[in-house]
């Protein structure tokens, strides 16, 4: 299979695992009232957008040079970033602004338990497909399947966060746990946002090598005289 098999197969992957927990945590968050399961279930939504451009960005990469893309069409991976960081971002700042409303107007939950439940089963799904994500990324030196690896990695996070705190929930009755687990989610998914920008930034700017890098590599070819007569 090749590289390009591999990078597509690998977001379609994502795209379906994500869309499938999407939807259990939307069902489970309607029925119960939980703002924490709703934040991870925008995470996974967003997962389901992303993964899916990968896999449409990462088709367009793969493209061969044209007369209007001389250099061919790599950088399709880093637009991608881009797109996905501004998708992320705004999900993240429309569950900081449902949070605090929530915090200062805290409800009761009606059956924690299956929210606690719906969070365990997506932890134990998101474990095993980051880290099937890592190592196609490695793989494939894919820098959209190490973002995606990265999105599962927050919904690692937030599934960890939105348990604990309905568990606490649920052992203790404090009812802003919810609200506070869901801006809590909320920053990390803006976190993230800015690190993938950052990421994306680097590839479309052609940033170049760190200098120490740069000068150890002018030192091995500087040791390589009289063959190497010159370098650019």
């Amino acid at each position: 299979m090749t590289d390009l098999r591999r990078k597509v197969l690998a977001a379609g992957v994502a795209a379906g695992t994500a869309l499938i927990l999407a939807n259990a945590k939307i069902i489970v968050a309607m029925f119960t009232g939980s703002l924490a399961v709703l934040a991870s279930a925008v995470d996974s939504l967003m997962d389901v957008a992303c993964s899916g451009l990968n896999a449409y960005f990462l088709w367009i990469a793969g493209h061969p040079p044209d007369a209007e893309h001389a250099f061919g069409h790599g950088k399709a991976e880093g637009l991608s970033g881009v797109i996905q960081a501004v998708i992320i971002a705004t999900g993240g700042a429309w569950l900081v602004a449902r949070g605090v409303v929530r915090l200062f107007a805290p409800r009761p939950l009606v059956a924690p338990e299956a929210d606690i439940e719906v969070s365990a089963i997506a932890l134990a799904v998101s474990l095993p497909l980051v880290a099937y994500l890592r190592h196609e990324a490695v793989a494939t030196r894919s820098i959209a399947l190490r973002a995606d690896a990265f999105h599962y990695v927050t919904d690692i996070a937030t599934n960890l966060v939105a348990g604990l705190a309905l568990a606490g929930y649920r052992i203790l009755g404090w009812q802003w746990l919810d609200a506070a687990a869901s801006v809590a989610i909320a920053l990390y998914i803006i976190w993230a946002a800015v690190d993938i920008v950052r990421q994306a930034a680097d590839e479309l700017l052609d940033r170049g090598l760190p200098r120490e890098v740069e000068d150890g590599v002018k030192t091995m070819i500087a040791h390589l005289a009289p063959e190497v007569r010159g370098y650019r």
